[in-house]
Order: structure tokens, then C-alpha cells, then sequence
């Protein structure tokens, strides 16, 4: 290592142990578990740094598909699913720098704790709502890094069979699995595109599950129709997904705007009025049991602001190494354009114009 590549990778470790530091503080969690996100942020770290150019540009050109002000998403299906696919590979390594490695922000079911422990209790209930146990068999759709996966695989006893678009979050997702010792008995990761048939024979799984990635469905009903084919009669359905509330009005262009730049904040795809999901799932043969914001007050803006907070503070430090060149200026230019319009994100949720932490927990008849 030379000099000047050790100077960096100090820096990169103060960045990260600062991120690390403020995310403890908004959110307290167990030395075992600051200690993953340390691993997981260092790892993710030095992938930004050292990141190739045409990633880089890539990443970038990718935000075209989000500044969209229409509820419908697609305007190429092959050229958007690519930009997607682009948006992805750098925005799982941006997210593993604060509390956000599974790519979400979670109902708020504490108010007194954090995005971190807000993931695990709604995980924790939906895993426990489903049908599970030691060998049921469950499918996850858009599993992005498999952190996910593998909370709900280790708390049922469940297999989960886990599909997304992206090779390289499925790379990463094997390589904890196996660490941890689950690849192959408990958790299997398959390349899957959500908008093509299913590679699973009719009735084959005990339950099903998502976590806000059902957005760039092209049909919803289509692929709310496959899920349902590939479960068993009476399996359970878990979905978390953002929608648009009452208050959203399409015909406004300010609202419409507010739409876009939110859509560069959270990578939405469609979003389609929460009752147009309920009607996507009974058209497909399944008994909707809950259809609800499961934030507490309908608002998520607490965890929102909490994580804009801590990007905030890691960006304008990561700005100062930038500007007084320790630091490659490509960092703070994907801090700055990760970080980009959440103020939008904010409003909108303020004004219950949209959510992402609408859940629907549905049965196969």
C-alpha cells in the first residue's frame, strides 16, 4: 500500500466511524450489531472508493428515470430495468454507509428507537405472520443484499428462496450467507426478473413476502397473479410498498413535482394509489386480511429525518476531505446526489401524500 492510499483509507476509516458513531446516537443498538455495520460500512467504503468510472457514470445517468412526473413509470422496459439495475449497484454501498444497507425505511412502530430496530420489529412481525416453521418454504421478491432474507430465515427456520435483478447485490448476498452458514440449507439467491414468469411450479411455497420493490412492477396484477400461482392454497402474503395516499392529486403540478424529486430520493417506479394494490391482489384469487399505514400516526418522517441527519453530517465531512484533497471527489459527488431532494421525500409524507410503509398481508383462497 502506498502512502497515499494508506492517508485515504485513514480517512475512510474517521468517515466511517463517525457515520457509525451518529448512527449509535440516533439509534441505539448492540455492540454486536455496530460492529456488523462497521464491517459493512468499511467494505462498502473502499467499493466507492476505488469504484470504475463507467459504474460511476452509470450511476448518475440512471436518476433520468426518476425525475418522472407521471405515476406510471416505464417508458422502455428494457432501457428503464437497465438504468434500474445501474441505479442499484452503487445505491446498496451508498446505503450501507448509515442505517440503510437493507434499502429501506421501515414503519415506524417505536417512535423511541431507530431505523435499525424499526426494521427488525416490523420484520420480526411480518415473519410471524406468515406460515412458517422448519421446513415451510418461503419467497422473497427483490431481496437486494439478502440482509433481509436472512433475518427472516434465522428467526421461522423457514427456507427462503430470495430472487432480484441485480448480480452484483447477489453476490454480495451469498457471500454472507455463507459466513453465516445459511447458503444452500436456509437460503438460496436466484437472478430474477419480477416482470417475467416465474421459473417455480404452481403451488410450491408456504408464504411470500416483499419489501418496497414491487414499485417497478411493469403489470402489478401480473405479477401479483404469479405470486398467487406459486403458493400453496391458504399461504400468506406479506407486502410493505409505497403508495399514494388521498391527499396526492396527479392534476396538480406542483404535487406532481414533489412526485419526481421524491422519486430521485427513494427509486420509486409506479405509484399507484393504495386501493389499486388491494384490487391487484383480489383479482389474483387472494383474500386481503390487513390493507394499512403501519406507521405509527401515518407518518414516517421521524426515521426520515433521523437518516438525513446522519448522511448530512457524514457528507459535509466527507465534503471538507474533498475539497482539501484527501479524498476523491467522486465521494462527495454520490453523497450529494444520494442525498438529493429529501426534503421532498419529507413533504410529502408530512402531507400524507404518499407512504412507503403501506402494508397488505393477504391469503390464497
Amino acid at each position: 500500500m502506498n502512502k497515499g492510499h494508506g492517508c485515504v483509507t485513514s480517512c475512510g476509516l474517521s468517515v466511517l466511524v463517525i457515520a457509525v458513531s451518529l448512527g449509535a446516537y440516533f439509534g441505539p443498538r448492540r455492540l454486536q450489531q455496530v460492529q456488523y455495520q462497521v464491517a459493512q460500512g468499511w467494505g462498502a467504503f473502499m467499493s466507492l472508493y476505488e469504484i470504475p468510472i463507467e459504474e460511476l457514470d452509470a450511476f448518475v445517468e440512471s436518476f433520468k428515470v426518476f425525475e418522472r412526473d407521471h405515476i406510471d413509470f416505464y417508458v422502455n422496459t428494457t432501457e428503464d430495468f437497465e438504468s434500474i439495475k445501474n441505479y442499484y449497484r452503487v445505491l446498496n454501498r451508498l446505503c450501507s454507509l448509515g442505517n440503510v444497507e437493507k434499502m429501506y425505511i421501515p414503519p415506524v412502530i417505536d417512535p423511541k428507537v431507530g431505523v435499525f430496530e424499526n426494521q427488525l420489529l416490523y420484520e420480526h412481525g411480518f415473519a410471524d405472520g406468515l406460515s412458517t416453521g422448519d421446513g415451510k418454504k418461503l419467497l422473497e421478491l427483490g431481496c437486494g443484499r439478502g440482509r433481509i432474507s436472512h433475518t427472516v430465515a434465522s428467526r421461522t427456520g423457514s427456507h427462503v428462496t430470495a430472487f432480484n435483478i441485480d448480480p452484483t447485490q447477489l453476490a454480495i448476498a451469498r457471500k454472507y450467507a455463507t459466513e453465516t452458514g445459511l447458503l444452500d440449507k436456509q437460503l438460496d439467491f436466484v437472478e430474477q426478473n419480477m416482470n417475467d414468469v416465474f421459473p417455480w411450479p404452481d403451488n410450491h411455497f408456504d408464504g411470500f413476502y416483499q419489501v418496497q420493490a414491487m414499485t417497478y412492477a411493469a403489470n402489478l396484477t401480473a405479477v401479483f397473479c404469479e405470486i398467487s400461482r406459486v403458493l400453496k392454497p391458504g399461504a400468506k402474503m406479506s407486502v410493505l410498498d409505497g403508495v399514494s395516499k388521498d391527499n396526492y392529486n396527479s392534476s396538480d403540478p406542483y404535487h406532481r413535482n414533489l412526485l419526481a424529486r421524491t422519486r430521485e430520493v427513494t427509486g420509486f417506479g409506479t405509484v399507484y394509489h393504495h386501493e389499486v394494490w388491494r384490487k391487484a391482489v383480489e383479482d389474483c384469487g387472494m383474500k386481503v386480511v390487513a390493507h394499512k399505514d403501519l406507521s405509527v400516526g401515518g407518518k414516517q418522517g421521524p426515521l426520515i429525518l433521523q437518516e438525513m441527519k446522519h448522511f448530512s453530517l457524514v457528507r459535509h465531512f466527507v465534503k471538507f476531505l474533498t475539497f482539501v484533497r484527501i479524498l476523491p471527489h467522486h465521494l462527495d459527488l454520490l453523497l450529494e446526489r444520494f442525498n438529493r431532494h429529501i426534503e421532498a421525500f419529507v413533504e410529502m409524507d408530512e402531507k400524507e401524500m404518499l407512504t412507503t410503509s403501506w402494508h397488505i398481508m393477504a391469503q390464497k383462497i
